[in-house]
């Protein structure tokens, strides 16, 4: 420390050698008694001294500060010390001393700000010491924050203000505005910064005369009202405001206004429709889609009577206002004591409380419909119903409740509802609770073979044949796609058999139909309260399932008769034709050497190679002459028709492949896929050339039949084409021993 004072010393000496002795004393007084923080700095950035001022401002001892290096004092944030090391290397190379002002801690870790201005001491012509001095400022730096923040606000609150605020200069130049000012506009700030308010397309020409003169009045000093003013935003909404003008004075002079506009349109449109309206709004009044009547009372809420009626109450009630007006509602409506909406009159009027109210209404002094009220109490005293016929939103109701618990399709119940049932009837009063479960037999292989329009009709057929067997008590549904389900209360499982025989009897009634109506069922009990209804309804299925396994072949090949006896009557198709067809196809598939399995699967397939023609409209089938495209494209398609129907039956679907490929021609110019040569299978290539043939000999409606010969002729010269060579050679050895 010795050391230190002495360098201190050392440096009045040199600062003031050229001093007289009394102003060397004089300069270390000033600096001592300073009110700034004075601190002397060497090249090397050693702090040699430092005044009584500087040690309080930094809370530090003078011996903790002169001898340190200036930047490894703790008052100077670790972040700004390259900053302050690049200012001091610049000055003493010669650079500007600079002034600014930055944040410091104490040493009681209090954060202060100081502003620090430089100083330069030369010796022999050369800078050998920096003097820096540190004003404290802290006090003006919070001033300024405040002051700061406080602008901040204000200009927050000028911007976010409900209320249009923007400035003028003197030449009627937009200086300022707030968010509001756009959006009543439709501007951009840019756009109307600078600009002339009567250069705006928003303002009416009688508008910009009228603010001209009310700021001339201003510019003069007088006092302006508040005054209206309309405009339209940039999109065409017009808009109607109540604005007044402040003058923005500096220095005693005017130097331009602020302007407050307020939007008042909603105000002065209701002001506007009250002007055009009655005391109680009549045109609006009569105008309501609503009913709406207004009472007076009499012998305080014993009686009301009719003050007002509009339009809609006349068409709703069916009674001309005229009729009413001072007439008791006892007299007029006693069904409003019985309906409770009297007494809702009575209660508005002693509370003053609003109701809402669902009754019944008369029309022609009969009940006719529902309405719903919405009754009120005016401040006059006077009881005021809002009413409407919700008479259709009614049904509309009962129809959307109907249709959210319905099948669309057979009217039944679907099966939300049903398992509402189910859980609501769950219960020990209602045992025995038997539940029976049925699957419509041959749906698929009806829907593929005649649509799905056809297999609807049999499901609302099954449905009505339900509906018939079942009691009132009882709940049926249709579960899932084609099956049902019927929920039946207090029913033993002997009684619920007997229900399932009684569906089974009405279904074979139908069997005079083209289409065999058939449902397999499953039945279970629930006797005791233990047992878990949904494990009953399981078992029901369950047993469904098993009953549907052993009845399924019968079943299928009872639709396929069916269909087979519905392509005879709507195509050529005959008895007779189809025996002679299987005949010569086995005898050609023998002479082919094909194996028993091969003809067991040829005599089906001469049978029901065709059985997709059912699809196809009787009137292309008969057609005299040749098909439209447009028919020629339907009847194309029936192999594909035939081979869904296969597919969908277990007995059939080993012959699928063949039946949708008894019209491919053996060059490859036939449908459906163009198979070509022997990719086309050898029991198709056998019924195409069998059919051909008893075509071609027998004929159709439209087609006169062929001598013999001349069948095969044609198979000759098709042989190749549309034939299997090899397969004619031996077909054309076989007929010729046949008398057909």
């Amino acid at each position: 420390m010795k050391d230190n004072k002495n360098e201190s010393e050392s440096h009045y000496r040199s600062s003031s050698k050229n001093l007289k002795y009394s102003d060397k004393e004089r300069y270390k007084s000033i600096i001592e008694t300073s009110p700034n923080g004075i601190i002397t700095v060497n090249t090397k950035g050693t702090i040699t001294s430092a005044n009584p001022n500087f040690v309080e401002l930094t809370g530090y001892p003078k011996e903790e500060i002169v001898g340190s290096h200036f930047t490894k004092l703790s008052t100077i944030p670790l972040a700004d010390i390259p900053k302050y090391l690049k200012m001091f290397q610049a000055v003493m190379r010669g650079g500007k001393p600079p002034k600014f002002k930055y944040s410091y801690k104490r040493k009681d870790g209090e954060i202060h700000w100081a502003e620090a201005s430089y100083g330069i001491i030369k010796k022999n012509g050369r800078i050998s010491e920096m003097q820096i001095t540190c004003r404290e400022i802290t006090e003006e730096k919070k001033a300024e924050e405040a002051l700061k923040a406080s602008q901040e606000k204000y200009a927050s609150l000028i911007e976010l203000s409900p209320i249009g605020i923007l400035t003028i200069d003197t030449k009627g130049n937009i200086t300022s505005c707030n968010k509001k000012i756009l959006d009543f506009t439709g501007y951009t700030r840019k756009e109307l910064i600078g600009e002339s308010f009567t250069r705006l397309k928003i303002l009416k020409v009688k508008n910009i005369a009228r603010l001209l003169k009310i700021l001339a009045q201003a510019i003069k000093g007088r006092k302006i009202q508040n005054f209206e003013i309309s405009w339209q935003h940039k999109n065409g909404t017009p808009y109607i405001g109540e604005a007044r003008y402040s003058t923005i004075k500096e220095k005693g002079k005017s130097t331009g206004f602020q302007m407050i506009v307020m939007d008042i349109t909603e105000r002065e449109e209701a002001k506007k429709s009250l002007k055009e309206s009655e005391r109680r709004f009549r045109e609006l009044f009569n105008r309501m889609s609503s009913g709406v009547a207004v009472y007076e009372t009499v012998n305080d809420g014993e009686d009301f009577i009719f003050k007002d009626f509009n339009k809609a109450s006349e068409e709703i009630n069916g009674i001309k206002k005229k009729d009413l007006i001072g007439k008791s509602v006892l007299k007029v409506f006693p069904g409003v004591r019985e309906f409770g909406l009297f007494d809702v009159f009575k209660r508005v009027y002693k509370t003053g409380n609003s109701e809402h109210h669902s009754t019944s209404f008369y029309k022609d002094y009969r009940i006719t419909g529902r309405i719903e009220n919405y009754v009120y109490k005016l401040p006059s005293g006077e009881v005021v119903a809002v009413y409407d016929d919700v008479t259709d939103k009614k049904i509309a109701e009962e129809k959307i409740k109907y249709l959210s618990f319905h099948d669309k399709l057979t009217n039944l119940y679907n099966r939300a509802y049903f398992e509402e049932e189910l859980t609501r009837l769950n219960t020990p009063r209602q045992l025995p609770l038997s539940i029976i479960m049925g699957d419509l037999n041959g749906l698929k292989l009806i829907n593929d073979t005649f649509g799905y329009s056809r297999g609807d009709r049999l499901l609302v057929d099954i449905s009505k044949v339900l509906k018939d067997v079942c009691r009132a008590d009882d709940i049926l549904a249709r579960w899932g796609g084609d099956e049902f389900v019927i929920l039946l209360p207090k029913t033993t499982q002997s009684d619920a058999e007997e229900i399932t025989a009684r569906i089974k009897g009405t279904c074979k009634k139908t069997s005079t139909k083209k289409i065999p109506l058939s449902i397999s069922l499953g039945i279970s009990t629930k006797k005791n309260p233990s047992q878990d209804i949904f494990s009953i309804l399981k078992e029901a299925e369950d047993r469904m399932q098993n009953v549907k396994l052993l009845e399924s072949r019968s079943i299928v090949r009872s639709i396929i008769y069916s269909i087979e006896n519905l392509l005879a009557e709507k195509s050529d198709e005959t008895k007779l034709h189809t025996e002679r067809i299987r005949d010569m196809s086995e005898r050609l598939g023998r002479a082919t050497g094909l194996s028993a399995s091969q003809m067991d699967k040829l005599s089906l397939l001469a049978t029901l190679h065709d059985i997709g023609k059912i699809a196809v409209p009787q009137d292309i089938l008969k057609k005299r002459g040749a098909l439209t495209e447009k028919e020629w494209d339907t009847l194309k398609r029936h192999p594909e028709t035939g081979y869904r129907i296969a597919s969908a039956t277990p007995e059939l679907a080993h012959i699928a492949d063949d039946i949708l490929s008894c019209h491919e021609r053996f060059n490859g110019t036939g449908y459906p896929h163009s198979l070509k040569g022997e990719d086309i299978p050898i029991l198709s290539r056998i019924i195409l050339i069998v059919d051909a043939y008893d075509v071609m000999t027998h004929g159709r409606e439209y087609k006169k039949a062929m001598t013999k010969d001349g069948a095969i002729e044609e198979l000759k010269r098709c042989s190749g084409t549309q034939f299997d060579t090899k397969l004619v050679e031996k077909f054309i050895e076989i007929i010729s021993d046949l008398k057909y």
